[in-house]
């Protein structure tokens, strides 16, 4: 009995934690939409990929959904360069962390196997 408390515990934190998405972040007056548009194609697919991303503060959020491949993702711009290679899943999800560049002037890029996407910002 004395288990069940923690574990019960353990499991509604995790419910909890795992209920906050990224669309949360749109209530956020820190947050800031960066308009992610498609570059070129490659082959063609049943579903349609959709690349959608917003700086909040420090990080930087990406959604890639209607996609399941190989991909990844570059940040570049006047304070340096970040690179991220991932597995993406259908709704996935992606995190940068972006503390180590100074300010200024950055482009965004993924690169998916049905193309390249790009947007713009500043930190």
């Amino acid at each position: 009995m004395k288990n069940i408390i923690p574990l019960f515990l353990l499991g509604t934190s995790l419910l909890c934690f795992g209920s906050f998405s990224f669309a949360d972040l749109n209530n956020s007056d820190d947050s800031k939409t960066i308009l992610v548009e498609k570059e070129n194609g490659g082959t063609r697919s049943a579903t349609s990929t959709e690349v959608h991303a917003m700086l909040h503060g420090e990080l930087l959020y990406i959604t890639i959904s209607g996609y399941t491949g190989e991909g990844w993702i570059e940040v570049s711009g006047i304070g340096g360069v970040l690179t991220q290679s991932a597995q993406v899943v259908s709704n996935g999800q992606h995190l940068i962390d972006l503390s180590s560049l100074q300010s200024g002037d950055y482009m965004l890029c993924v690169v998916l196997e049905d193309g390249s996407y790009r947007g713009y910002f500043q930190k």
